[in-house]
């Protein structure tokens, strides 16, 4: 077994930690650590030589609420714990009255009649209590954003409200939608929204509107109205008089770090100048098929990595999956068709760098089925997720068919072929006019779906008025001590672009955070709607140094990069995210939210002249964020052991822990198949300067202590090994199976980033191993182990008890036997 270590054996388990290191694995921290608690970024692009490890823990669901009355249409999380949603106020009455009783407005769009029936509500999505909200105008189908100082705007809609813009603000919790009608230069109907760098929105596009203009953080400006052909060149002919195709409407918009406008409509995109218009670049048709409404793709611009400067991300890149053909809409619309085709949605996907010269679409791996209408929404990790949605047919009443109820993970960064995961299938159909959003507490909510053009039940489609949560792989019960818990109180409540700034956080566990292990994210929360959220961005600031337990990072350069308005910001340990805190980003001097939401998960981000100040609030969240961490977990207790020091020569090991004295140098009789680069190793000898010495650490204090709640009993877990195409030298995969979850925890750690102490399981193991302590190694900066099997020391950035027999990885290398106890 010594002899397997020889040569580059290195990453082994770590079946705790499974969840995804958002980028640590793609290059999170940076490549190159100078000390333990510096770090220096190397600047290169995503790559594997840091730990990612995943759970095949494949999430659950739960009944929220389940009856709110009102349709999810349309939906955005505000900073106030809230998270507002409205439906059309043209097609009928909801199955909700608006309160108090007898509150019956004119409404405009339905002749002027009184309406007693609500058509918009916000909800609490910590107590699942809602109320009503009175809309004075037409918002079917609008776009929304919000204001840097956290409003909700919605801006166009149909009849009535298809110029209007209409404001909630966000420290009221009783108001109404405030609305000025006639406000914007063009019909805005299935339009799309971008925040810009200085807190003002851009509104592009609409039916019939081929222009864009420019919207104030304010509800009196002077619209001014540009022209946009390219919305036009890629709208499909109509098939006659108001038999609109169009397969151009909500088209994706996403703002770059260079300040232009990347557009994408039906199967075209163009970058433009938001002040002018010009066409900066022009990008070749993407293959396939018509992605925007009706076709109803999804479209995401991925994670921005800041590079080592902080002066630009080190990787932008757009994502577009799903949709149909472009005659899909016309086969499956009453107007067009005479009896209903649903042709099946498009199962691929594709990427472009859109600020690069001459950029051209790169084919993404394929999605395990067909999908539209999904929302494709950031993970505080950095993965995506795609959610809700149909697997035939398109947009439209009652124009899709065959509900797509799995859950899709999205890991953009991983090698081809491993980038997408199916998690546990929702058992409620999300078809046209659902929703959904990333909650501050990591959780997913799931609402809305109705099909049909009045609110219609007893049918195979029926009108969703549930709500669920959606609990993603990383909330895997076995990950609970390994959340990070922010502060408030430690951490910096204001943040200013390009400034340093501290998040003090800690692990439930109470291990150390480690740099290169922990990373930062910070989510500017959508406008959701007909399979696209607007404004979407998942920022990944630079982390340079971490010291006690105080973590240091770089706020985001520009406005560019960060628009200014309040940002969700989560810390994630090996993949692991904790509750979401409120945070902002500004060009003025300084971030702050809302001192009014005081409990708030969202970080506001301000421009120049911010309109009111706030608080940056951490643990525990705030309307955007979770009450409280779960309690950890009282299933029992570690087993206990003697904590000892290991001398390690390896300039990596700073210290292990051996878990009992040894009591006489390891024999082996392991071999290993020998590889063009791996070549057979001959037995190991005892090397005198690898030991393990036992000073022993005082033990921890009892259970029963509030800093050191119980443990959970060991697992005892039978291991084996896959060979993945990501698995290097650096890195083995590791699959295990069962354990008390039923769960296959899959895994790949560097050389360079856990402390190992292994032993046989018992003294008459097939490996013939009766030490504690194999062999040492290292990834960086050594290109070979030491002689000795004895003992085990991979480096330091966490401790475990091992019982082990046998490893291999790629190369030959074998993984098999079993875990008695692990310890962080």
């Amino acid at each position: 077994m010594a002899s397997l270590f020889k040569t580059h054996i290195l990453l082994l388990l770590l079946p705790q930690f499974l969840a995804i290191c958002v980028f640590a694995a793609r290059g999170d921290g940076g490549g190159g650590a100078p000390g333990p608690n510096k770090l220096v970024d190397d600047g290169g692009s995503f790559d594997y030589s840091r730990p990612e490890i995943e759970t095949n823990f494949l999430g659950e669901w739960e009944l929220d609420n389940p009856n709110v009355g009102v349709g999810a249409m349309q939906l955005q999380l505000m900073p106030n714990d809230q998270v507002v949603w409205y439906d059309a106020t043209s097609v009928g009455p909801s199955a909700r009255k608006l309160e108090p009783e007898g509150n019956c407005p004119i409404n405009p769009d339905a002749n002027n009649k009184p309406d007693c029936y609500a058509h918009a509500l916000a909800y609490d999505w910590k107590t699942t209590k809602s109320r009503t909200i009175v809309l004075s105008g037409e918002p079917w189908c609008s776009s929304g954003h919000l204001w840097p100082n956290g409003n909700f705007v919605a801006t166009g809609g149909s009849f009535s409200g298809i110029k209007a813009i209409r404001m909630l603000p966000k420290d009221d919790l009783k108001a109404n939608f405030i609305e000025k009608k006639d406000v914007l230069a063009d019909n805005r109907w299935y339009a799309s929204n971008q925040v810009l760098e200085d807190g003002s929105a851009i509104v592009v596009g609409g039916r019939d509107a081929y222009s864009y203009e420019i919207v104030p953080p304010q509800l009196d400006f002077e619209p001014k109205k540009i022209d946009l052909p390219f919305l036009k060149e890629t709208r499909a002919p109509p098939k006659g008089p108001n038999n609109y195709i169009e397969n151009n409407l909500y088209p994706f918009l996403f703002l770059l770090p260079d300040g232009n406008l990347f557009l994408f409509a039906n199967n075209r995109a163009i970058t433009f100048t938001p002040t002018t218009g010009e066409i900066v670049q022009e990008y070749p048709i993407c293959p396939g098929g018509s992605r925007n409404y009706p076709p109803s793709g999804s479209s995401a611009i991925l994670p921005l990595k800041l590079g080592p400067d902080n002066s630009q991300p080190l990787n932008v890149e757009i994502v577009i999956c799903g949709g149909n053909r472009p005659n899909g809409f016309e086969l499956v619309e009453g107007k067009h068709a005479t009896e209903k085709e649903f042709l099946s949605a498009l199962s691929d996907c594709h990427r472009i760098h859109p600020m690069e010269k001459g950029a051209t679409w790169e084919e993404e791996q394929d999605m395990p089925s067909p999908r539209i209408m999904a929302d494709l929404l950031h993970l505080p990790t950095g993965d995506l997720l795609m959610i809700n949605g149909a697997k035939r047919g398109t947009s439209g009443w009652e124009d899709a068919t065959d509900p797509n109820f799995t859950p899709l993970l999205y890991t953009p960064f991983k090698p081809m072929g491993n980038r997408f995961k199916e998690l546990k299938p929702a058992k409620i159909a999300r078809m046209y006019h659902s929703t959904s959003a990333l909650l501050p507490d990591t959780k997913i909510l799931v609402a809305g779906s109705n099909p049909h053009k009045f609110y219609t039940f007893n049918v195979e489609f029926p009108t969703e008025l549930r709500v669920e949560k959606f609990s993603p792989h990383y909330l895997d019960p076995v990950l609970e001590d390994q959340r990070p818990i922010i502060d408030k109180e430690g951490s910096d409540k204001v943040l200013k672009y390009g400034k340093p700034f501290k998040i003090a956080a800690s692990l439930q566990s109470e291990a150390p955070l480690v740099l290169g292990e922990i990373k930062v994210t910070m989510l500017y929360p959508p406008f959701t709607t007909h399979g696209f959220s607007q404004n979407q961005r998942l920022i990944v600031p630079v982390v340079t140094d971490i010291e006690n337990n105080v973590i240091t990072a770089v706020a985001p350069p520009s406005g560019k990069i960060a628009p200014p308005g309040y940002y969700i910001l989560f810390v994630n340990n090996l993949g692991v995210p904790g509750d979401g805190t409120k945070d902002v980003i500004s060009s003025s001097s300084s971030f702050s939210s809302s001192s009014s939401s005081s409990s708030s998960s969202f970080n506001p981000v301000f421009p120049p002249s911010p309109s009111s100040t706030a608080t940056h609030h951490h643990h525990p969240p705030s309307p955007l964020t979770s009450t409280s961490p779960p309690p950890p977990s009282t299933t029992g207790e570690t087993t206990s052991r003697h904590r000892h020091h290991l001398q390690c020569p390896l300039h990596h090991c700073h210290h292990t822990y051996c878990p009992s004295p040894p009591t006489s140098p390891p024999t082996s009789t392991a071999s290993r198949r020998s590889t063009p680069k791996t070549p057979t190793t001959s037995s190991p000898t005892t090397h005198a300067s690898t030991r393990c010495h036992h000073h022993t650490h005082p033990p921890p204090p009892p259970p029963s202590s509030p800093h050191h709640p119980p443990k959970p009993t060991p697992h005892q877990t039978t291991l084996t090994t896959t060979d993945r195409p990501e698995a290097t030298p650096n890195n083995l995969h590791i699959q295990t199976t069962p354990n008390p979850h039923q769960t296959r925890l899959y895994e790949r750690i560097p050389y360079s980033s856990y402390a190992f102490q292994i032993k046989p399981q018992n003294p008459t193991s097939t490996t013939g191993h009766r030490s504690p302590c194999l062999t040492t190694h290292t990834a960086f900066g050594v290109s070979s182990p030491p002689a000795s099997p004895h003992p085990a020391c991979f480096t330091s950035r966490r401790n475990l008890d091992f019982d082990f027999t046998q490893i291999e990885g790629k190369g030959g290398r074998r993984a098999q036997g079993w875990f008695h106890q692990f310890r962080v």
